[in-house]
């Protein structure tokens, strides 16, 4: 049982075998996160092999006869998410179909420009490019206007996160409790405008001590929800069920870039 670290490390060993002293190597595993390294892979039952499945990414050194074996999306699914079944890859392909208007391969293009663009490694123009760009050059062939809409959509969240992650920095600062306001002013200026909802003064003020209690971590993503259709005396804004669900979605996408996460224990 290696961890992550050393499995990665066995694993290129391998393939340098394979590719440089140009060696036969039979592997048999239960993790889906090997088929990448595999020029074919077998799946067995019982004992028996029911289905051959060529690698498009590795050069082929047998002859692959025409219908002798077909490459599906699942083959895609298994290295995206190599510790799920294939029900479940199943599953993902259909919602991707039902929900979306992307690939996966686009959707892997999209991630990983969305990454470089969180980084601060290529700025507002050069995110566009990349996302209008044709799918053979390299981009992710999305139209301009989306593209741009896309871009303007990130860039905001990016601004408002950074806001919290400065706020968390200094949260044992004296000043916290002034801070904060200032902070949920700010983010309740953002999602009004960014939702055109007009509020009365009661709902402007509890909206601001909601977003508050969000930011500092006294209240969680339910309850953000609840508040927000709750009526004014029981410190809510009395919004409709789909403008609040509006609100938290976004919101909590804000929260998840501007708050820094450790899982280590």
């Amino acid at each position: 049982n290696l961890d992550s670290v050393s499995t990665q490390q066995v694993m290129d060993k391998i393939d340098e075998i394979n590719t440089f002293d140009r060696r036969t190597i039979i592997m048999v595993s239960h993790n889906a996160a090997h088929l990448s390294y595999a020029h074919r892979v077998y799946y067995l039952k019982d004992g028996r092999i029911i289905r051959e499945v060529v690698n498009p990414q590795r050069k082929q050194i047998k002859p692959v006869k025409e219908g002798e074996t077909i490459v599906t999306e699942l083959e895609q699914l298994a290295r995206l998410y190599p510790y799920d079944s294939v029900e479940t890859w199943r599953v993902k392909s259909m919602v991707n179909y039902l929900t979306q208007e992307y690939t996966f391969d686009q959707l892997a293009r999209l991630e990983h420009a969305t990454s470089l663009f969180l980084q601060g490694r290529i700025d507002h123009d050069a995110f566009i490019k990349t996302l209008v760009l044709s799918f053979e050059r390299g981009g992710v062939e999305i139209p301009e206007k989306e593209a741009r809409r896309m871009a303007s959509v990130a860039e905001k969240m990016i601004d408002q996160a950074a806001d919290i992650k400065r706020f968390r920095a200094r949260k044992d600062n004296d000043n916290i409790f002034f801070s904060q306001h200032k902070l949920a002013e700010r983010i309740k200026d953002h999602l009004l405008k960014q939702y055109r909802i007009k509020l009365n003064k009661d709902q402007t003020e509890n909206m601001v001590e909601v977003i508050a209690d969000r930011v500092t971590g006294v209240i969680e993503e339910d309850e953000l929800n609840q508040r927000f259709m709750k009526g004014l005396r029981s410190g809510g804004l009395a919004l409709s069920e789909n403008e609040a669900d509006d609100l938290t979605r976004y919101f909590e996408k804000i929260i998840a870039q501007g708050v820094d996460v450790d899982y280590k224990k």
